[in-house]
């Protein structure tokens, strides 16, 4: 991937590959979290490919939108305290 970072006014790129996205994990230690995302959507699957759910990814993105908003989760902050 091709990533772009404008600094004073300056644009740069840089290819981050798959190790840099790890490396950078580790050292800003966002791996935990990481892995617990990772969890959460293989037990999501789990569970939809068990009872059969059947939803485009719009569909799922609006009802999580609309879940967001009802419950006032704004911020990644609310959500995780929420969960």
């Amino acid at each position: 991937m091709i990533a772009s970072i404008n600094t004073n006014g300056k644009t740069s790129n840089a290819e981050i590959r798959d190790r840099d996205l790890v490396q950078e994990s580790r050292f800003s230690g966002k791996i935990p979290e990481l892995i617990e995302g990772i969890l959460r959507r293989k037990i999501i699957h789990e569970q939809v490919l068990k009872t059969g759910i059947n939803a485009t990814e719009q569909e799922i993105q609006a009802a999580a939108d609309k879940f967001r908003i009802d419950n006032k989760l704004e911020s990644i902050e609310t959500t995780n305290n929420w969960l």
